[in-house]
């Protein structure tokens, strides 16, 4: 959602983190306010709002005000419903069943609107021009990693998950010339096996997809490309399942694009195991 970018742009001036902040705290005001009484409510110049609309990817305040419009009623539904630490001792289990649902929503929805299409399309290209795709992470993210492999590899595409570097492996990659993608995760974005593996992989030339939940220079820097999930403040606020949740997401878009771009294939194929199949269970 377009309150999300407004919320995760980074380098705010001091004028434009008051500019946010007033929308946060009079969410209604941009509904019928022009970029003048906007800035006048927020104690700054017009200028700072067309600057702040700019720095979000829009062309100014008026594609602004449109999409905020447009997603307004889904914004209040979800600030409604969705506290920053959403249960606590006193939670009901039919609190808990009500609310999850709409925890994961608003953890897509924030993801959705913080993807940058260009950067997937390109990652899809690149599994695409690929022998080998390697996927690395470590404690929880190993098995998400490992979930992710089985995707692909049901899309006919080779893929192994890593929850360690091996670098004999990596040296027999290059020196074979494989072509080799890899996807590298960690939520807290400060993991310094990620790191290690991150300043490998660049000096065989392998071009990597960075996915964290929080912005980390050094790994932005070493990744060829860059994608950023939701995650939370603190185990309270639910960092973990807010991650999982937005990651399996991120991963998911990619391996439906694989599904698209090798459709023909995953049909043939797919007919091909259900005629066997039909004919197993006749001869049965």
């Amino acid at each position: 959602m377009i309150v999300d970018r407004l919320k995760n742009v980074t380098h705010l001036t001091s004028q434009e983190k008051a500019l946010v902040d007033t929308i946060e705290a009079q969410p209604d005001l941009v509904l019928h306010a022009s970029s003048h009484v906007l800035a006048k409510a927020a104690y700054v110049s017009p200028a700072t709002v067309v600057r702040l609309c700019k720095k979000i990817g829009l062309s100014g305040y008026a594609e602004f005000k449109s999409m905020y419009t447009a997603e307004f009623s889904q914004y209040m539904a979800m600030r409604e419903q969705i506290k920053t630490i959403p249960f606590n001792q006193d939670s009901k289990m039919e609190d808990i069943l009500h609310s999850l649902p709409h925890i994961y929503q608003r953890a897509v929805n924030y993801t959705e609107s913080m993807i940058d299409p260009t950067v997937i399309q390109a990652c899809v290209e690149a599994i695409q021009a690929s022998e080998h795709i390697g996927i690395y992470g470590m404690g929880l993210n190993y098995p998400i990693a490992q979930m992710y492999q089985y995707k692909l590899q049901a899309i006919g595409i080779n893929a192994v998950a890593y929850n360690t570097t091996n670098w004999s492996w990596l040296e027999q990659l290059n020196l074979k010339k494989t072509p080799t993608f890899a996807i590298l995760i960690s939520q807290s974005g400060r993991n310094q096996f990620i790191h290690e593996a991150l300043r490998q992989l660049k000096s065989y030339d392998i071009k990597t997809l960075y996915i964290a939940g929080q912005k980390d220079r050094l790994s932005h820097q070493l990744a060829t490309y860059s994608l950023f999930a939701m995650t939370g403040g603190s185990a309270l606020e639910l960092s973990t399942t807010l991650f999982t949740v937005s990651l399996i997401y991120l991963l998911d878009c990619l391996t439906v694009a694989m599904h698209v771009k090798y459709y023909e294939d995953i049909e043939r194929i797919t007919n091909q195991i259900n005629d066997k199949r039909n004919d197993w269970l006749m001869v049965k």
